[in-house]
């Protein structure tokens, strides 16, 4: 064997390990690949189905959770302490605004409005709002700010502590009896404010914690475009139309029981409208 054939041999095995080692290199990439493109898809697949099935649980939850708080928000509204309070604190708002308030107590709730609450909205405006705008119109609504706002001697965010500011008002009176049962049952359902209102006037005529919106209308002021407002007005809808129903249900009896129209006797003479055109 001379040593060109040998050349010859050894060139053709190394050509042929190169192909089978690049053969080689070609299926193991594209092994590679695919597995790690269906490894890839089958993560993708489990990581969406549990943020599917997270996301649905969560959403559960939060429907529960309003439902919840749909439940409870008509169980108080249709108990009888509820009831009672929103009508006897209507009573005592309607005799304050009656008997009227003094010139100082006006001036109070005005400068407090002035010192301590334009500054906060001019912040959040990033303009000069108008104090008028600002300051509660009526007789009752500053009265009851200034002796459960302006003079509380509780901080702001602690205002739901006062129960009886002794003023002796019938308001106040009713306030010492009903205000701590109102705390305790927001607190025990997690609300971080629960009110009173006058549907008719949109009058907070009560709440817990005491905002510059206690005792204002919803119906007109700068209050009026509020969550609260919105919540008042559809309450007050939803109330006229169950007294329309109510209403109509009395208007109108089957006619199983209507009384049938008894016929004239033999011999009598019919009277009314139905005799001819007689009647007026």
């Amino acid at each position: 064997m001379t040593g060109s054939s040998l050349s010859v041999r050894w060139g053709l095995a190394a050509k042929l390990f190169t192909i089978l080692t690049l053969l080689g290199a070609v299926a193991v990439t594209v092994t590679g690949t695919l597995g790690y493109v269906r490894v890839r898809e089958a993560l993708e697949g489990a990581i969406f189905d549990q943020l599917t099935m997270a996301r649905q649980a969560r959403a559960r939850q939060i429907e529960t959770y309003f439902r919840t708080i749909q439940a409870e928000l008509r169980l108080l509204a249709s108990s009888k302490m509820i009831l009672e309070a929103t009508r006897e604190f209507r009573g005592a708002v309607e005799e304050l605004e009656r008997t009227g308030v003094r010139p100082e107590l006006r001036r109070s709730v005005s400068d407090w409005y002035a010192e301590h609450f334009i500054p906060k909205m001019r912040h959040i405006l990033g303009r000069e709002p108008a104090l008028a705008d600002y300051v509660p119109a009526g007789a009752a609504p500053s009265y009851l700010q200034n002796h459960y706002i302006v003079a509380n001697p509780h901080p702001e965010a602690r205002r739901k502590l006062l129960d009886d500011p002794g003023d002796g008002s019938e308001y106040s009176r009713l306030h010492a009896l009903y205000h701590p049962l109102m705390r305790a049952a927001a607190t025990t359902v997690g609300f971080f404010d629960l009110m009173l209102a006058e549907a008719k006037s949109g009058s907070l005529i009560y709440t817990v914690e005491k905002e510059v919106d206690f005792t204002t209308s919803l119906h007109s002021g700068p209050y009026r475009r509020s969550n609260a407002a919105a919540a008042v007005a559809r309450c007050a809808t939803a109330g006229r139309s169950r007294r329309r129903r109510r209403t109509r249900s009395r208007g109108t009896r089957p006619t199983w029981a209507r009384t049938p129209t008894p016929r004239p006797r033999a011999g009598a003479r019919a009277s009314g409208p139905a005799a001819g055109g007689q009647g007026d």
